[in-house]
């Protein structure tokens, strides 16, 4: 049987590192970090939550489903969502 090295196959690091701020490992897969140490996910998370206007992004999306709402008293759509929830608009 062949021997298998799980480092080359899972492309793990040769040293683990850990986020300054959120303590990920850069054994999971995609993550980089910047020279401060702070994991993308991190940097991506302050971005959304610091320089994006939710309440004007769902003002636009109300907007936009005003544009195709149903007048007969039907439900316009069913959306889907994990843990068995189901909204209705």
């Amino acid at each position: 049987m062949e021997k298998i090295d799980i480092k080359q196959k899972y492309n793990l690091p040769e040293e683990v590192k850990f986020c300054k701020k959120c303590v990920i490992s850069n054994q999971r897969p995609r993550i980089k970090f910047d020279e401060n140490g702070v994991c993308n996910a991190c940097k991506y998370a302050h971005q959304k939550q610091n320089t994006i206007d939710w309440k004007q992004r769902e003002e636009a999306l109300w907007e936009l489903l005003a544009k195709y709402r149903r007048t007969d008293g039907k439900f316009d759509v069913i959306v889907p969502s994990s843990g068995e929830k189901t909204v209705f608009l």
